[in-house]
């Protein structure tokens, strides 16, 4: 019911689904912290990447019911570690799909992290290919549709996987 944007600078702006304005958070000047809203957890709890003036990520789920003035609930930051996209599994943690710098400026391990949102600590992970760059569960939230930058959609569930397509550089279920 609610859309987050990154359209002001560092700042996150807050609509409902009709396009009334209901607020704005972060640095609409580009001063500060760059803030960039990852997922929607229900209707009041948003996990956006902040990232600092020196390039530190830091994956923060916030609550937005009162989006000029957001609560962060909590927060999770690891040196090296980039948080690419992110989306709601059934069990209410989140999915983060996240590159982890290896030293080699041409490649990144790519790994899916599930996240418990309170206290922000990853429950398990497990590996991706190198080159995905998001991932969308389906409305059960049981399966995840992976886009690879080789155009290739693969899918995760049930402790299996496999490949839905090719040619395409982004899904949604």
């Amino acid at each position: 019911t609610r859309l987050a944007r990154n359209d002001l600078g560092s700042a996150i702006t807050i609509s409902d689904a009709d396009g009334v304005f209901l607020g704005t958070f972060g640095a609409p000047d580009f001063v500060g912290d760059s803030l960039r809203p990852l997922t929607w957890i229900d209707s009041s709890t948003l996990a956006v990447v902040s990232t600092s003036v020196s390039g530190v990520q830091e994956l923060q789920i916030l609550d937005v019911r009162d989006p000029n003035d957001p609560v962060i609930g909590s927060r999770r930051s690891e040196a090296g570690h980039t948080f690419l996209a992110a989306d709601v599994r059934a069990d209410g943690n989140i999915l983060v799909v996240t590159a982890i710098d290896t030293g080699d400026e041409t490649a990144a391990d790519v790994i899916a992290e599930v996240v418990d949102i309170s206290p922000g600590e990853v429950l398990v992970d497990f590996n991706l290919p190198d080159d995905a760059y998001d991932a969308d569960y389906d409305a059960s939230g049981r399966f995840v549709v992976v886009a690879r930058s080789n155009g290739q959609l693969d899918w995760y569930g049930g402790g299996q996987r496999g490949t839905l397509a090719t040619g395409f550089f982004s899904a949604d279920w």
